[in-house]
């Protein structure tokens, strides 16, 4: 399928993981929201989602040049095509000629677009690299956040659990918070560092400042420890004035929480498996 993009206001993009430039500064890229697009490509019958299409906080319309097959996922926006609304966390077939209008809402703040074999940039436009299977009415339930939602971060540097408020200043390079109530230790510039998504920072002003997937390589700022996984996931879709609680974790217990995560894809994969077998 070939799809083009119309977007009039918010953020949107071709997002891709790129591991192999990790070694001369280049951010490792990819979908902020991991869960999400992983959960779309199990969703088209596949375990890699490859490039996807990633919005925030978007308003745009998603005009099908060619029909195929393609996955709805994340939070914080409506579609809607002729037919009428288009539910998210589902595989969806779009003829050719499908204006899909997209709205953004709350709570969430990213939409992720997954399609068979991932997309690839063609023209001023996007095309799936396969074809794509038969699907049936499989779905993934999506995460409902609570508030404040809570962070799990592994480090020394937060020893009890902390509140903050997400603010205005969030992209993929990282996320902003303000307003912080907790225990926190003091500021002191570092020596620079290599730095990782999910990297929970202190600022001179006693903000934080979580890492992103297109965050910097090196940091000078105090590093308090880092976000699992999971947290990202839940990160990606806060927006301004949403409330976090940092939670300290130890590494066993983001280890576990991992295990769990993988085994919630899994138990999903084996779902829709049923469901497109007619089980």
């Amino acid at each position: 399928m070939r799809l083009r993009l119309e977007l009039e206001a918010g953020w949107a993009g071709l997002v891709r993981v790129r591991p192999s430039l990790r070694g001369l500064g280049v951010p490792p890229g990819g979908p902020f929201d991991d869960g999400a697009a992983r959960g779309g490509a199990l969703l088209l019958g596949e375990r890699d989602p490859g490039a996807v299409i990633e919005l925030a906080a978007a308003r745009a319309v998603l005009v099908v040049e060619e029909a195929g097959v393609l996955a709805l996922t994340g939070a914080g926006h409506t579609v809607s095509g002729a037919a009428g609304p288009v539910l998210l966390g589902a595989a969806v077939e779009v003829p050719a000629g499908e204006r899909l209008e997209v709205l953004p809402t709350r709570p969430g703040l990213r939409l992720t677009v997954v399609a068979p074999e991932g997309w690839s940039e063609e023209g001023g436009a996007y095309r799936a690299n396969g074809l794509g299977r038969a699907i049936g009415p499989g779905r993934l339930a999506l995460e409902a956040l609570s508030s404040p939602t809570e962070l799990w971060v592994v480090g020394p540097g937060v020893g009890s659990e902390v509140e903050a408020r997400v603010s205005p200043w969030l992209d993929r390079v990282g996320v902003r918070f303000e307003g912080v109530e907790g225990p926190l230790p003091a500021f002191v510039e570092s020596a620079t560092r290599p730095s990782l998504p999910g990297a929970l920072q202190l600022t001179p002003d006693g903000g934080l400042i979580v890492h992103g997937p297109d965050g910097p390589t090196l940091t000078g700022y105090p590093v308090l420890g880092f976000c699992t996984r999971t947290a990202l996931d839940r990160l990606a879709q806060l927006g301004p004035g949403d409330r976090v609680r940092f939670v300290p974790t130890t590494l066993e217990q983001a280890r576990a929480q991992a295990a769990e995560r993988e085994a919630r894809f899994e138990r999903a994969e084996r779902a829709l498996a049923l469901v497109r077998s007619g089980r």
